[in-house]
């Protein structure tokens, strides 16, 4: 999450006049894009009806950024709305008076390093009770990441198998996380960072 607050802060907030539709860079912003930070931070601590509208300007604006935006599969092939939401909580909390599109389109920008940017097939990986399902991509970068590291050793395939949950298990165990085997969102998160 640090990378990604940094690459927000750095950006800036120009991100949504690179997507402007006239020339003079203007459009209009519709719904919950319209409200600030501090707003969103206030309505999210309260789990109103109203920040459920946010997650769901924010999931529409994920997908017509998937949609429109070239080489773009998907920008956040691995996160859930949720950690989505808590990147931008943590990015509100210190920049309350930025326009929530604003927020959201430099998150947009800070993903595009690990977006997906072709179409791929999801995988279910189960271990225990626990099941994650995921893009097969996604799971080919998280074996060669895990390679990387020194935690697996099969080749990458995008394939959950005894291999790999072996691997994110002796991966979580160094991170001190629970040594579940499947590829989580707190997993995710410590091997994307």
């Amino acid at each position: 999450m640090n990378r990604i607050l940094v690459a927000i802060a750095c950006l800036g907030f120009f991100a949504s006049s690179a997507l402007a539709a006239t020339t003079d860079q203007k459009y209009v912003i519709k719904g919950a894009g319209n409200g600030t930070c501090e707003r969103f931070v206030s309505e999210r601590e309260a789990q109103s009806q109203a920040y459920t509208l946010f997650g769901g300007w924010l999931a529409g604006y994920i997908t017509a950024y998937n949609q429109l935006t070239d080489e773009t599969f998907d920008i956040a092939p691995w996160q859930n709305l949720d950690l989505l939401a808590a990147f931008l909580d943590n990015f509100c909390r210190q920049n309350p008076d930025v326009a929530f599109v604003s927020a959201v389109g430099a998150m947009i920008s800070a993903l595009q390093p690990t977006r997906l940017r072709t179409a791929s097939e999801k995988i279910e990986a189960a271990a225990g009770d626990g099941r994650v399902t995921l893009f097969r991509n996604v799971l080919r970068d998280i074996q060669i990441r895990l390679t990387d590291l020194g935690h697996y050793q099969s080749g990458a395939d995008g394939l959950y198998g005894e291999g790999t949950r072996r691997a994110l298990e002796e991966y979580q165990q160094s991170k001190a996380l629970p040594p579940t085997g499947l590829p989580d969102q707190r997993t995710l998160f410590e091997l994307y960072r």
